[in-house]
């Protein structure tokens, strides 16, 4: 690795051993490098005009498309033409989705799909009902869960204060 030998830093430029591998500014190579400068690689471009020449040459060759064919659909209900991006018809309102539809999310379904891409329900079933809250009727929560801990034997000075104020017996 270059770098300054011990003789050239003890001032024995004669005597250094490294050769061209000493970077001492004493000796003529070191000089001759400095004079030069840093490497500044190809002054034409180098790599990056040769891939851009081969990536110009491959975009020339593509063959030209005059213009992308807009895609449109009809209303299954009063079979007006539709843009491919609209979701509801613009005459009759009706919703514009081919094949089926998810129960679960409303997201659309192939043919070949057994679960849902969006929600991962299974094709066809309807999604779980929600289980019913088990409140007490006219109850405040904090007082129903303070009776619950009375029951099962929890004891602390914040139930008893909670059961207090509320005059439950």
């Amino acid at each position: 690795m270059p770098g300054i030998s011990v003789e050239c830093e003890t001032g024995q430029h004669a005597a250094c051993a490294m050769g061209l591998e000493c970077r001492c500014p004493h000796h003529a190579h070191t000089q001759e490098l400095m004079r030069k400068g840093p490497n500044k690689g190809d002054s034409r471009g180098g790599i990056r005009r040769k891939l851009k020449g081969k990536i110009t040459d491959a975009v020339q060759a593509l063959p030209e498309v005059e213009a992308v064919p807009e895609l449109k659909s009809l209303c299954p209900g009063c079979k007006a033409e539709q843009r491919g991006t609209d979701v509801f018809c613009r005459s009759c309102g009706a919703r514009l989705q081919v094949g089926k539809q998810c129960f679960g999310c409303g997201a659309p379904q192939e043919p070949t799909d057994n679960y849902c891409w969006q929600c991962s329900l299974k094709c066809g079933e309807k999604p779980p009902e929600p289980a019913p809250q088990e409140e007490a009727p006219n109850e405040d929560r904090l007082i129903a869960l303070a009776k619950k801990a009375r029951e099962q034997g929890i004891d602390n000075p914040l139930i008893q204060r909670i059961l207090k104020e509320t005059v439950i017996p």
